[in-house]
């Protein structure tokens, strides 16, 4: 049997498919072994399948809420972030006057 996405069989000629881990996921249908199964990347990173094992923390002014994407979303526009890894659209703070979308640093002053 061909297995969906999410599934796997180990043996030929077997009419039923095993479920991936709780987490997992694999990136095609036709799976033929549990390692196969592929972490699903969590909210604040993404991959090019959004499953691991490369997935990335998504760059300074982009953020991404949701788990197991292949794209981070951008800021709005005269937004960024603080730093990667972003979570919510509330992480898009105002940036400073004079640059344009893209990175700026957050410095403590003491």
């Amino acid at each position: 049997v061909d297995c969906p996405v999410g599934t796997y069989q180990t043996e030929t000629g077997q009419t039923t498919c095993g479920e991936c881990p709780n987490g997992t996921n694999t990136t095609e249908r036709g799976a033929k072994r549990e390692e196969d199964c592929y972490e699903i990347c969590p909210p604040g990173t993404s991959s090019d399948t959004g499953l691991g094992p490369e997935c990335t923390p998504c760059r300074q002014g982009f953020y991404q809420p949701l788990a197991g994407q292949s794209t981070c979303l951008w800021c709005p526009e005269k937004t960024n972030t603080t730093s990667a890894g972003s979570l919510s659209l509330d992480d898009c703070v105002a940036r400073p006057r004079g640059l344009r979308h893209g990175l700026f640093r957050s410095i403590e002053v003491s």
